[in-house]
């Protein structure tokens, strides 16, 4: 059943001719957004919270399980106690910052608020070169060429001026093709995307000792195989293998074109090598040689 955003009364969903559930209120957006929000101040009790707001605590426990709806006014208190938008309670963004700026950042990018709170965060960090800068590059890199273009015959114009308008369309065609192609095209994020989305199967490959890959099945035919094999191989490892290097392949191309070369050292001189780099960002007192380094175990 679909995730309801608010919950429906008996009479209501009589009306609507659908089957009332006590459980798909619960689960609707709104309790359910209502009872993470108090779960995210430390878990303040409903005593707690229907004290400060002027309510009794069963009044809240019917609200928090999809039994009642409170009125504007109510849910206004909740959503400003709770330190969250009334269009997060209302289930019209993700967002439940406050913060008009980190919410547009959101929903204009599709990027949640914990990532875009990450990235400024680490806006100063990665030895001198913003990590959001480094997500910029890989996006950009990542930019699709231009689609063919098209001239869209109108009633009324001559041949001459259809051709008029076809060249400068495909003129303008190829402007766009020309600053991409600048660019040099790497589909890096395309192909981590794609080693992420790797499902696992029950499938499974024999190596042979002749170096053979053959798919392990109950035909007959393949039994002098089995009889050869030298391990078994589940296609998914092949699978992950083959993208990993071609992500590999797609990391050796960007850094070719050394697009991390930090801007200060590039003027200042040559760059330091990493590990003098880390030892100047370092905690005082550490002598730890990846100390700020992000751990990639």
């Amino acid at each position: 059943m679909k995730q309801l955003l608010f919950p429906i009364t008996e009479a209501e969903a009589k009306k609507k001719k659908v089957k009332y559930s006590s459980k798909a209120n619960k689960a609707a957006i709104f309790p359910a957004r209502l009872r993470e929000a108090r779960a995210g101040i430390n878990g303040a009790s409903q005593q707690k919270v229907s004290n400060a707001i002027g309510i009794s605590k069963s009044t809240l426990g019917l609200y928090e399980n999809g039994d009642t709806l409170p009125d504007i006014a109510t849910a206004c208190k909740l959503a400003s106690y709770y330190g969250v938008t009334l269009d997060y309670l209302l289930g019209k963004t993700a967002v439940k910052s406050e913060d008009i700026t980190l919410r547009d950042v959101c929903e204009y990018t599709g990027l949640s608020e914990t990532a875009v709170k990450i990235l400024n965060d680490n806006r100063n960090g990665f030895m001198a070169r913003p990590l959001a800068e480094i997500l910029s590059f890989l996006i950009i890199q990542e930019t699709p060429p231009p689609g063919s273009f098209s001239v869209l015959y109108y009633d009324g114009i001559t041949k001459e001026e259809y051709d008029y308008y076809e060249k400068e369309a495909e003129a303008a065609w190829l402007k766009e093709v020309e600053q991409w192609e600048d660019v040099e095209y790497v589909p890096l994020l395309y192909k981590i995307i794609q080693y992420l989305l790797v499902v696992e199967s029950n499938d499974v490959y024999h190596i042979t000792d002749k170096s053979a890959v053959v798919k392990a099945d109950d035909s007959g035919s393949l039994k002098k195989w089995r009889w050869d094999s030298i391990r078994r191989v589940p296609a998914t490892d092949i699978v992950e293998k083959v993208l990993l290097s071609d992500i590999e392949d797609s990391l050796k191309r960007i850094k070719r074109k050394d697009p991390l070369k930090a801007k200060e050292y590039v003027v200042k001189g040559d760059a330091p090598c990493p590990d003098e780099a880390h030892k100047e960002t370092a905690p005082s007192g550490s002598d730890r040689t990846d100390a700020g380094r992000p751990d990639t175990q």
